[in-house]
């Protein structure tokens, strides 16, 4: 089963289906202790069965604002989007962070973990029953549903950067918007950096562009904006943060378990499509991004990444 922002019969010469999307932005069999969503499930605002994960209606401050796939090297914060090797910072990125995962059980969240973990960074996995084998990684058992015991842990993570990456099924919009309003208080008290991974449904759609893609019926039909809606309440929770050291990061339409090439194009707020033609990246290639964000960060509030062909990293 795929995690992606796609509908469920014709492909459309994008690669994204137009008939009838599923459940947006939820797991394909129930959510972790701690409001994650279960491995090989989805994590973070990404969607299961074809559905286009929802998300954000305002555009985030500093977003460059890009009309099509082809302006992101124009339009976006130019940077190398071909990661190192799993092991190995980019030059001149910073290393030896100290990042808090908050829905490491999660497919996305427990790719980020190994990632940062295998790169040098010290993490902090956040999950009710953690549990890792990783020596740079440290399980903390937090409950996401606890905002004061979230707050205790975040306070005293002394952490660079928190990885804001949680799900719900069914959507549950008050969790959501509380957990990123606790995330990012504690993190303006300690500095630390937000990065969210959020949904593809917060991008404005290939096309139309005064459309967001969790807008467009194309992708979302009228019974899933609930969904969508539970992830345009929790970037505007972000978006509340003017002051805020925070990126939302969109993946694009498809998001599943694949392999780690290193490789990626990464643009403003406008659904990006591969050279295949699909709006895809496996999770593995994902997490890169967002440890890329991390170490080299950029100036955007809304951001998106997708696969770029070439050989994989070494």
């Amino acid at each position: 089963m795929t995690q992606s922002g796609m509908t469920d019969t014709g492909m459309t010469d994008t690669g994204m289906t137009k008939a009838r999307t599923v459940k947006t932005g939820m797991t394909e069999a129930g959510m972790t202790e701690n409001g994650t969503t279960t491995a090989g499930a989805v994590a973070a605002g990404t969607v299961a069965d074809g559905a286009v994960a929802a998300g954000a209606a305002d555009r985030a401050q500093g977003a460059g604002r890009v009309e099509g796939a082809d302006r992101v090297g124009r339009v976006a914060r130019a940077r190398a989007t071909e990661a190192g090797p799993a092991g190995a910072a980019p030059d001149g990125a910073r290393a030896g962070l100290r990042i808090v995962v908050l829905g490491a059980s999660g497919m996305v969240g427990s790719r980020v973990t190994r990632e940062a973990a295998a790169r040098g960074h010290r993490v902090l996995a956040l999950a009710r029953k953690p549990a890792s084998d990783d020596p740079a990684v440290t399980p903390v058992a937090v409950d996401a549903r606890d905002p004061a015991t979230l707050r205790a842990a975040l306070a005293a993570s002394r952490a660079d950067a928190v990885v804001l990456a949680v799900r719900t099924e069914p959507a549950d919009r008050d969790f959501l918007v509380d957990t990123a309003r606790t995330v990012l208080d504690a993190a303006a008290r300690t500095g630390a950096r937000v990065l969210v991974v959020g949904g593809a449904g917060a991008l404005r759609s290939p096309g139309r562009p005064e459309l967001l893609v969790a807008d467009d019926p194309a992708y979302v039909p009228e019974d899933l904006r609930p969904v969508a809606a539970a992830g345009v309440a929790q970037l505007r929770a972000a978006q509340e943060h003017a002051h805020g050291d925070w990126v939302y990061l969109s993946p694009p339409a498809l998001l599943e378990p694949g392999r780690r090439t290193g490789r990626y194009r990464r643009g403003g707020d406008t659904l990006l499509t591969a050279a295949d033609g699909r709006s895809w990246i496996s999770a593995e290639d994902l997490a890169a991004a967002v440890v890329d964000e991390l170490e080299s960060p950029g100036s955007e509030r809304h951001v998106t990444v997708v696969h770029r062909e070439g050989p994989p990293a070494a």
